[in-house]
C-alpha cells in the first residue's frame, strides 16, 4: 500500500510497503523459553476484523453469481429428492416388518393348532387304553 509519506517522500517503494509503520515493541518473553509472545490484543482484533472482512466479500461475491444460485437449486433438489427417498424407504420397512410379523403370527397359530391335535389324539389314545385295561376278561 503506498501511503501519502512515501508519495512525499519519492515515491520509491521498499520490499515492504510498510516500512514507515510503528514497530510492535520487542516482546519480553523469559530467557529459558522457545515459544513466541502472544499477539497484542489490538492485533488480534484487527486480524478477526479483515477476516470478517474477507469473509463478508466472499459472501456477497457468492450472491451475485448465478452459478450460485444454480448450485443452491440443486442442492435443495436434490436434498428433497433424498427426504422422500428416505420416507418410502422407513414405509417400506415398516412394511417389511408388518408382513414378518403377520407370518409369525401364523405360524404360531398353526403350531398351536398340531399341538391342539397332538394332544387330543394322545388323549383318545389314554382313553382306549383305560378302557382295555378296565374290560373284565370273560374265559
Amino acid at each position: 500500500m503506498i501511503t501519502k509519506r512515501m508519495l512525499a517522500q519519492g515515491g520509491e517503494m521498499t520490499t515492504s510497503a510498510r516500512d514507515d509503520a510503528p514497530q510492535a515493541p520487542e516482546s519480553l518473553t523469559p530467557a529459558g523459553s522457545s515459544g513466541q509472545a502472544r499477539p497484542s490484543p489490538a492485533t488480534s482484533r484487527d486480524s478477526r476484523v479483515v477476516m470478517l472482512l474477507i469473509g463478508a466479500r466472499i459472501v456477497a461475491n457468492m450472491l451475485r453469481s448465478p452459478g450460485f444460485y444454480r448450485a443452491l437449486i440443486v442442492a435443495v433438489i436434490g436434498s428433497v429428492a433424498l427426504a422422500r427417498i428416505g420416507r418410502e424407504n422407513r414405509a417400506s420397512a415398516r412394511q417389511h416388518i408388518a408382513a414378518w410379523d403377520a407370518r409369525q403370527r401364523q405360524r404360531f397359530q398353526q403350531q398351536q393348532e398340531r399341538r391342539a391335535g397332538r394332544f387330543a389324539r394322545k388323549a383318545e389314545r389314554q382313553v382306549r387304553s383305560l378302557e382295555r385295561k378296565t374290560k373284565v376278561r370273560t374265559p
